[in-house]
């Protein structure tokens, strides 16, 4: 499901501030969009082809930002 505007809103914010560069930006709409419908964490890291620590860190900075 895709995120509502008020959590694009907070996934923009979250980009900006931390200066993601334009090429992680997809992955980490990816992992905030599996995350909010519930996917596990396995399948989020099969899905992004990413480090597990780093999906996590992802993952958990996304949910304390309220981005999903």
């Amino acid at each position: 499901m895709p995120l509502t505007e008020v959590e694009e809103s907070r996934l923009q914010k979250y980009i900006v501030e931390l200066n993601i560069p334009a090429e992680q930006q997809d992955r980490i709409r990816t992992i905030a969009e599996m995350s909010k419908d519930g996917v596990s964490f396995a399948d989020i890291k099969a899905e992004v082809r990413g480090r597990g620590e780093t999906i996590y860190r992802r993952r958990s900075q996304l949910r304390r930002r309220q981005v999903f």
